[in-house]
């Protein structure tokens, strides 16, 4: 996706997936809604994910992200952030 701002303010953009501009001299507020509606449809999918894939080997466990953050940035962080977990 490629994003071309216009001397009037307004946005063109185009993609790469279909070779064509799919939005046409849109306003900031258009622009930003099309975003978020992007990262919103993105955000459901991880969510969806999560959820059906508690236990999968491809999502890293809170404990494993726990000795990462141990390991580069320290117990003194670790401890930290353990304490703003919720207890499980």
């Amino acid at each position: 996706m490629t994003v071309i701002k216009h001397k009037n303010g307004r946005f063109s953009v185009w993609s790469s997936i279909v070779d064509d501009f799919i939005f046409i001299n849109i306003t900031r507020k258009e622009y930003f809604n099309m975003r978020l509606n992007e990262c919103t449809k993105e955000i459901y999918k991880e969510l969806e994910f999560l959820d059906k894939n508690v236990n999968s080997n491809i999502i890293y466990t809170l404990n494993e992200r726990l000795n990462i953050i141990e390991e580069i940035h320290g117990k003194e962080r670790k401890d930290k952030v353990l304490k703003l977990l919720p207890k499980e």
